[in-house]
């Protein structure tokens, strides 16, 4: 799992406001530009041994939210683009938000793979917390 502070894993591009109330862990970072300039988060996983896995996108509940978040996923070999809709977003209960799942990729020990949170196309305040790869057994 990366969490928006695990440094060596996550590329921060442009200008993100770090929120230390709510989210996964201690903080996350928020976007509020509605896609005027081109912020981006990037989460690389530290892959130990090859296989499939499973990956969830952290959404954390926000004020002001864009109904619409670009994520960005790639298993070192092939992109791919998806927008995740506000709506499907299901955030219950008192938890400060939801694992999203986007997808599952086949990764390998030092691969280029990667999901990226992106304000692209955003309407509104964009969220990037954590992304976690769960192994499909």
């Amino acid at each position: 799992m990366n969490r928006n502070k695990d440094y060596e894993y996550v590329e921060i591009e442009g200008d993100w406001e770090w929120i230390t109330r709510g989210g996964y862990g201690p903080s996350y970072l928020r976007d509020s530009s509605n896609g005027q300039q081109a912020n981006s988060v990037r989460f690389a996983p530290k892959m130990l041994h090859e296989g499939d896995y499973q990956v969830y996108v952290y959404f954390s509940r926000t004020a002001d939210a864009t109904s619409q978040t670009t994520v960005i996923s790639s298993d070192g070999t092939e992109e791919k683009e998806q927008v995740i809709k506000e709506s499907d977003i299901r955030v219950e209960g008192q938890t400060s938000g939801e694992w999203v799942a986007i997808g599952k990729q086949r990764l390998s020990p030092g691969s280029d793979a990667y999901v990226t949170i992106s304000n692209a196309g955003a309407d509104g305040a964009v969220v990037a917390d954590a992304v976690l790869w769960v192994p499909v057994r």
